[in-house]
């Protein structure tokens, strides 16, 4: 195995006859570096890949403590074993709490530091793993593109195309449509579905922090100012990266994008090395970016670069037709996730809500479908389970005799009565902060939610 391919533990201790023994140790299953101060570890870590730590806390200059605060700085991510006399045990403790994984205790046994070192690299690889899974949260499991209406059923077809192509995406719709799903199917039907799919919200004009984030850094000369971060390209090489409000991010950093698009490799912040990377790109946006670029608002270049495909997600209201299947399609999920003995919706209770708009579309309706089941007491949901607000907007129910009895009074209540249970899900039941939020004192807003007949659990 060479040196490349195995994991790399750097010990740091001014002690010869230590460095010498950890190299023993672990020389034959890895990649040992050795650095006889605090200053030289911080150099190391630099400028090489560095899996695990051993960090001696007694050190002339600077000691093990100060190495581990200034290691952390550098990058968090480090897993750092302290080394210590059994005097020192106390300073170690301390230094757990200030980042380090763990500790040993000098004289250490043999087994106990390869077992260690093994376990450490074990768990680095599960909850890497992990963390990949969880950054596409639920958009790579248990969510679908629903519905077989002519308009999403040319999305659909849009999704295939760009899957097999590996172009650029630009992804427009209005808030709360499934421009993350639609990305999240592209990515997973393509070649790179093995490889990571991450997510940047874009939601200021932040420009220093954004670059960095996209670009990553790698400046700094004295060991007090050394960085080195990647930045989300170089960890997502060869896999997708979906920038979210592609519109907001800042002009220079639009061209520094389709540059490194185009070449193939990007500079960190701060550095001029360059780094290669293949990536694929997929921008999601309410705006019109054509508007915005004849505005000189969007680069031309950045959307003649990400925009051979464009993909525009029709909102809910344009295809009612889908709403049964999509409604019940979460209904189903969502029983599922609470373990909730929900069969169905009642038919009148699915004709109201197939016929509301749904303004805030899919979002909106999945937020609404999981409330009616969390509240659900019985097998079907049913029109009194609708939120009153709800039906008022609903064509159907506007136009019925039903609707025609009711009182201001009644629907007053109703909507406020829907309005506090729906805060006080948000704010997961907690009844002080819901009754600071509508300015009202706690015993107020008690006597409010018994006379609208609102039981809190905690």
């Amino acid at each position: 195995m060479s040196h490349k391919t195995k994991p790399s533990i750097l010990v740091v201790d001014d002690e010869l006859s230590i460095r010498e023994s950890f190299s023993l140790i672990l020389e034959e299953k890895y990649n040992v570096l050795l650095a006889a101060s605090g200053e030289s570890a911080l150099k190391k870590i630099v400028d090489e890949k560095v899996d695990v730590i051993y960090l001696d806390i007694r050190m002339p200059g600077m000691d093990g403590m100060e190495a581990l605060k200034r290691m952390m700085k550098i990058d968090k991510a480090l897993t750092i074993i302290m080394v210590t006399a059994v005097n020192d045990v106390q300073k170690a403790t301390e230094a757990v709490k200030l980042g380090a994984k763990d500790y040993v205790v000098k004289p250490f046994n043999v087994d106990d530091i390869l077992n260690m070192t093994e376990n450490i690299l074990k768990k680095k690889v599960l909850t890497k793993e992990a963390r990949e899974i969880r950054s596409t949260g639920e958009l790579l499991k248990g969510f679908e593109i629903i519905g077989k209406s002519k308009v999403i059923a040319h999305v659909i077809k849009l999704i295939e195309k760009s899957a097999k192509d590996d172009s650029g995406v630009i992804i427009y719709g209005e808030r709360g449509v499934e421009n993350e799903l639609v990305a999240a199917s592209i990515h997973r039907k393509s070649k790179r579905s093995s490889k990571p799919f991450k997510i940047l919200d874009i939601t200021k004009n932040e420009e220093n922090i954004l670059r960095v984030a996209l670009f990553g850094s790698g400046k700094g000369s004295s060991s007090e100012t050394l960085q080195k971060e990647k930045g989300l390209l170089e960890e997502t090489n060869e896999g997708m990266v979906l920038l979210r409000n592609i519109e907001k991010l800042p002009m220079s950093i639009q061209k520094e994008l389709a540059t490194a698009i185009k070449k193939k490799e990007i500079l960190r912040v701060g550095s001029d090395i360059p780094i290669s990377i293949d990536i694929r790109i997929i921008g999601t946006t309410t705006a019109d970016l054509k508007e915005l670029i004849n505005l000189n608002l969007f680069s031309r270049e950045l959307y003649n670069t990400i925009g051979e495909t464009y993909i525009d997600i029709p909102p809910l209201r344009e295809r009612s037709e889908d709403l049964p299947e999509i409604l019940n399609y979460y209904l189903e999920y969502f029983t599922q996730i609470y373990n909730k003995a929900v069969s169905g919706f009642s038919q009148d209770a699915l004709d109201i809500l197939s016929s509301y708009p749904f303004p805030g579309n899919t979002e909106e309706l999945k937020s609404l479908v999981k409330h009616l089941i969390l509240k659900s007491k019985g097998e079907y949901i049913t029109l009194k389970d609708i939120p009153l607000d709800i039906m008022i907007k609903s064509p159907i129910y506007s136009q019925s005799e039903e609707s025609k009895e009711l009182s201001f009074e009644t629907i007053y209540n109703d909507l406020e009565k829907s309005f506090i249970e729906r805060l006080l899900m948000k704010t997961n039941n907690n009844v002080q902060k819901t009754a600071k939020i509508l300015g009202l004192n706690l015993s107020a807003f008690q006597a409010k939610l018994g006379s609208l007949g609102i039981k809190v659990s905690n």
